[in-house]
């Protein structure tokens, strides 16, 4: 899967703003009897955005929502509307967002050439630049005198603080995850992450650099983990996956109760209690104006089947995703696992079901991988020899997403997991491969480990079908003006392949081009906020793919040498990743929905 922080998109949302209480009867503390929904979205995307969460002004009128990794929006809170044009004139793109001295917007901007954080507020018409680097997280202290960041091109140097323009760095032993400012405005409260991925609260005395662990072996996430503080600095709030220490076995099991839950932190003695719990991720705590504020997310995902005439979606797999058909029809191959921040992806196994001439599953779903690490759906080649996957599969058990292979894996058919044969070592953010029709090599995407960061090119890997060694890799050549590949699948005949590339932040492209990599031919332009996927009818006349219609993603249908699209579903979720059947009667596809939220809850008084 894409990295989930390297994503710079938003999809189409729908917000609503709701004050209930009845959705919150299940929540384990007293403190959220009386909690307000106060934002609700479900973007048109896959996984990005997940992590996104809001940043509240000190006065709980406004707030930034994404930002840092995302595209922000500005939201006015009592109505739920959108306040873009409080943003600020005069600026030519907007990355980022935050609530500097006094409550007035910062934005991380461009102007002209210039990228950098400008003070963009009503009162202030002609953003001035700010002393701050690109790259900085910055969160003002409550005088409005210091500034606190890390720098994200070097996310291990510490913690930044002071006056700003004359902040200076605080090492700290790990990775900086979250922090907040302590009522003084002299010392602060950070998160740091260890190479364990377990987490510790420290308190930072800026005057003189001494640390003072407040509390340890914190089972958060370990890459974003904001804290949030009482106004009288005897509490904190964290979001935490378990009151324990988690194993590598906890953190890849596909279906454990791991998400995240806001809990408050007793800064004298450490102690700590879940005081929001919910099925979904609870995370992003913040405390203004009275109020503690935080993020939920959940993803609710199945593999399901849609007649090729199109029509309504059958569920097949509840929890699975990324479906792939066996040559014969008999067996469908999917990934499954729920998504959770504090274990990204590292849950994800392969997996594999029967499924009878009507595309429904008979029999129980089974494990195909369960690696450490995140594995993808088994893909059959086309005699049923051999199955192909992608895996993060690291060598010993892992504790993070970052780090890992990222490359494709065969196993014969029938064969022990200890047979499999590695077939690449230079994958980063490898997608499922997909097989020539003659079994000889597969296409997949990827960007290259250790190369320019230049997005992702279809690689081909030949391989001897009968002993299933690699015989030889390399990056197709793309003709112009193809600049790189979301996805890729090969033609029945096997002279062609179609192209999913992105040309913009929220369009993409479908090429088809020979399997040389010579004389490309668009099909068709459309609007697509994620990876919507391909695949062709086995009668190698039409391309299946999901794009966005209105609110939602769906199938259509176009004629591989180009013409008018064919929109086949209406769904209320998002349907992509479509494979066509063997016998071309039916399209498995994903059909997911994500869930963003934004809650608040008085603080009791001290």
């Amino acid at each position: 899967m894409r990295q989930m922080l390297a994503a710079q998109l938003m999809g189409v949302v729908v917000l609503i703003t709701a004050c209930t209480s009845a959705e919150v009867r299940e929540r384990p503390s007293a403190l959220v009897a009386s909690a307000e929904r106060l934002l609700s979205e479900s973007p048109a995307v896959w996984y990005e955005g997940y992590g996104a969460s809001a940043v509240v002004s000190p006065d709980g009128r406004l707030a930034v929502y994404g930002g840092r990794w995302f595209l922000p929006r500005l939201i006015d809170v009592p109505s739920g509307r959108d306040a873009r044009e409080r943003l600020g004139p005069g600026l030519d793109s907007i990355r980022d967002a935050v609530f500097g001295a006094g409550g007035e917007l910062v934005t991380l901007t461009k102007r002209g050439r210039e990228w950098g954080w400008f003070a963009a507020g009503a009162h202030d018409p002609e953003a001035r630049l700010l002393p701050l680097p690109a790259d900085a997280t910055p969160q003002w202290s409550p005088d409005g005198a210091g500034v606190a960041y890390i720098r994200l091109s070097t996310p291990d140097a510490g913690l930044f603080a002071g006056p700003i323009g004359k902040e200076r760095a605080y090492p700290l032993p790990g990775r900086v995850t979250g922090w907040a400012w302590l009522p003084d405005s002299k010392s602060l409260l950070a998160m740091v992450a260890d190479t364990q991925s377990l987490s510790t609260l420290v308190r930072l005395e800026l005057s003189s650099g001494r640390t003072e662990v407040l509390a340890r072996d914190l089972d958060a996430d370990p890459t974003f983990s904001p804290v949030a503080v009482t106004t009288d600095g005897h509490y904190a709030y964290v979001a935490l996956a378990s009151l324990g220490i988690p194993s590598p076995q906890d953190r890849k099991e596909s279906v454990a109760n791991r998400d995240l839950d806001i809990y408050e932190v007793k800064l004298v003695y450490g102690r700590r209690h879940v005081v929001v719990g919910t099925p979904a991720d609870d995370f992003a705590p913040q405390v203004s104006a009275g109020h503690l504020y935080w993020t939920t997310a959940s993803i609710d995902a199945s593999v399901v089947v849609i007649p090729i005439a199109g029509g309504a979606a059958r569920t097949i797999v509840p929890g699975g995703q990324v479906p792939s058909w066996r040559p014969d029809g008999q067996q469908m191959g999917y990934f499954f696992g729920a998504s959770r921040m504090a274990d990204w992806s590292l849950n994800f196994d392969g997996g594999i079901v029967d499924v009878d001439a009507a595309g429904a599953a008979v029999g129980t779903p089974r494990a195909f991988t369960t690696w450490y690490g995140e594995d993808f759906p088994p893909v059959w080649s086309p005699d049923g020899r051999w199955i192909a996957y992608h895996s993060h599969r690291p060598p010993a058990p892992t504790v993070s997403y970052e780090g890992n292979s990222d490359d494709i894996w065969l196993r014969r058919a029938g064969a022990p997991a200890a047979e499999d044969i590695r077939l690449t070592d230079f994958g980063l953010e490898a997608g499922s491969p997909d097989w020539s029709p003659d079994g000889t090599r597969l296409v997949f995407t990827s960007w290259e480990k250790d190369g320019e960061p230049e997005g992702a090119f279809p690689w081909i890997v030949t391989i001897d079908p009968s002993t299933g060694r690699p015989l030889w890799h390399g990056r197709l050549p793309l003709p112009a003006p193809i600049r790189g590949a979301e996805q890729a699948a090969w033609s029945p005949n096997g002279e062609e392949l179609a192209i999913e590339e992105k040309t913009a932040e929220g369009r993409h492209r479908l090429w088809v081009v020979r399997a040389d990599g010579n004389r490309a031919r668009k099909v068709v332009d459309y609007a697509m906020p994620t990876y919507g996927g391909v695949d062709w009818t086995p009668d190698g006349k039409t391309l299946v793919y999901s794009a966005l219609a209105g609110e939602r993603m769906q199938l259509f249908t176009v004629p591989a040498g180009g013409g008018t699209p064919r929109k086949l579903t209406t769904d209320q979720q998002n349907l992509l990743h479509p494979q066509v059947s063997p016998n071309g009667e039916l399209i498995a596809a994903t059909r997911v929905l994500q869930r963003k939220e934004l809650w608040r809850v008085p603080l009791p008084p001290r």
